[in-house]
């Protein structure tokens, strides 16, 4: 009898490892309560990201990392690749950078995408500027640039002639503000505008302008500076330096990184605000979770 009774006990201890094994390898998942959540957790359920490496302070951030898209894109080979880069982690950290360049194959109509304009020399060279970089702080210089009749009068003549003589003084009164007789009807729209006007006599847009090829970057950008996003990450410090690094340059140029971007599961979770938080938060402990769920899936093959 007493053997009988050790046998059933040694069984019972047995079943409850390989149960206990199951669960932590996933083969057994535990219950959330929905099918739903019982899907995603089998689908991560390793013990690398636990309660005490996410530090927010709330449960969603538990809840994304066993979501759909999270996995999606967690075990996508270009994204593991561009976690790697020290650009890009310094990138996510701009605000306003992965909005952007989630909307960047949505620009369209014969815009540059979002790494064709940080690559561009003039995009560069214009963003490099100081009197750029002091103008555009101004959030009627960031009107000026989205506004139509400026951006269709910028590529005329007119405009680079009233910039000559802006930097001589010749087209200012008294009081500072734009006399200059202008032939074009956008020019004139523009300055019955008072804030179009002040704008307009910003002397460090006007020294921007003047010393570089504002004017192209306007037209082969149009949508972007029409972009609210585009335009507070434009008068970004963090970016402004961003963009002018060797490293992130080669980053946006990569075949991982255009692959990336134009991925819809990337271009979702991009825009989500537990992902763009995490990662802003614990840069670390997202690298790790998607390399968990990458060996999670190499085994599951």
């Amino acid at each position: 009898m007493k053997n009988a009774r050790s046998v059933f006990v040694t069984a019972l201890v047995l079943i409850g490892v390989v149960i206990g094994v199951g669960v932590w390898k996933g083969a057994i998942p535990p219950k959330f309560g929905t099918e739903g959540a019982i899907g995603a957790a089998k689908r991560y359920s390793s013990q690398q990201i636990t309660d005490s490496d996410v530090r927010l302070g709330d449960g969603s951030i538990q809840s994304f990392i066993q979501s759909d898209l999270f996995h999606a894109i967690a075990t996508n080979p270009d994204f593991q690749k561009v976690l790697k880069s020290d650009a890009f982690k310094n990138g996510v950290k701009v605000d306003n950078m992965l909005d952007v360049v989630a909307d960047s194959r949505k620009a369209g109509h014969g815009q540059q995408d979002f790494s064709q304009l940080v690559a561009s020399t003039d995009f560069q060279q214009m963003t490099a500027s100081a009197d750029f970089k002091k103008a555009i702080r101004d959030p009627k210089v960031q009107n000026l640039l989205a506004n139509e009749d400026f951006q269709k009068w910028s590529a005329t003549e007119d405009f680079k002639s009233y910039i000559a003589d802006a930097q001589k003084g010749k087209n200012q009164d008294a009081s500072k503000g734009v006399v200059k007789d202008a032939k074009s009807a956008e020019y004139k729209a523009l300055t019955a505008n008072a804030d179009m006007k002040e704008a307009l006599s910003n002397a460090d847009f006007i020294a921007a302008a003047a010393n570089t090829d504002m004017a192209k970057v306007i037209k082969e950008n149009q949508k972007w500076l029409a972009n609210q996003d585009f335009m507070t990450l434009l008068a970004n410090e963090d970016f402004q330096t961003l963009v002018a690094s060797e490293d992130y340059q080669n980053l946006v140029a990569s075949e991982e990184f255009q692959h990336l971007v134009a991925n819809e599961d990337f271009q979702k979770i991009a825009k989500n605000q537990d992902f763009q938080k995490w990662l802003k938060e614990d840069y670390a402990a997202v690298v790790a979770a998607s390399e968990d769920m990458q060996k999670n899936k190499a085994q599951d093959q």
